[in-house]
């Protein structure tokens, strides 16, 4: 128990197998949960994309809960979005850079 919470570890596959990792219950936008494992490097971050198989699934930390849980469209869309906009400054930027 850590802080009043028990926390669920398992070994790491290799090349990670003397590291550690977190089982954690995650919950999907319609209720329901899901368990996985995430690592430490995981962990400290705010967001984290879990392999299930035939999808990928964007978790985000919920810092005033303390869970993790699966992001909503709207996060997801703003996220692309914001990713859109770093890539195009990223291409001015070599743009400028080539041109001197």
């Amino acid at each position: 128990m850590i802080h009043g919470r028990e926390i669920k570890v398992m070994p790491l596959h290799t090349p990670w197998a003397f590291d550690w990792a977190e089982v954690l219950t995650i919950k999907h936008t319609d209720g329901s949960t899901f368990e996985t494992v995430l690592n430490l490097l995981q962990l400290g971050e705010k967001m984290a994309i879990v392999d299930q198989g035939d999808e990928e699934i964007h978790i985000l930390l919920d810092k005033e809960a303390r869970t993790w849980r699966e992001m909503t469209e709207q996060e997801l869309e703003r996220d692309r979005c914001a990713w859109d906009a770093d890539r195009e400054q990223l291409k001015r930027e070599c743009r400028e850079y080539r041109e001197g």
